[in-house]
């Protein structure tokens, strides 16, 4: 899989392959087509997969760390390092930082795995 970073100022993310808004900043289309699979930070150990073998295949790889770790969890290197390794040339994943200040400074990440071999839904006249 093709791993990409990138430390933005906005949390726009449209998929490159059929145009669709999948993140903004109080937005996030999980019905989106090419949308195999997020994490975010904040709840890093709650990601939506929408890929049954992606799902299997971190499960096992999140398991056999921590088996190999004394029971520490699979966090965001292991991450890093299973989606750069998953075995699926169409996919592309998104590692996306945004931060700024409030009362000090923030930062958040999210990681988006986008099948870019999704062809451009439909749309209807009304929209949808």
């Amino acid at each position: 899989m093709n791993y990409n970073e990138f430390n933005l100022d906005h949390h726009n993310f449209f998929c490159p392959a059929t145009g669709v808004h999948i993140l903004g900043e109080e937005h996030c289309d999980e019905a989106a087509k090419s949308l195999k699979a997020y994490w975010i930070c904040e709840v890093f150990d709650e990601p939506v997969i929408k890929d049954s073998a992606l799902e299997r295949n971190w499960a096992q790889y999140a398991k056999k760390f921590e088996s190999e770790h004394e029971g520490e969890t699979a966090g965001f290197k292991e991450l890093e390092l299973f989606l750069r390794n998953y075995p699926a040339p169409n996919w592309s994943a998104f590692e996306i930082t945004t931060c700024g200040m409030s009362c000090g400074p923030l930062s958040s990440t999210v990681w988006l795995v986008i099948d870019l071999n999704t062809e451009m839904e439909e749309v209807d006249s009304a929209g949808h």
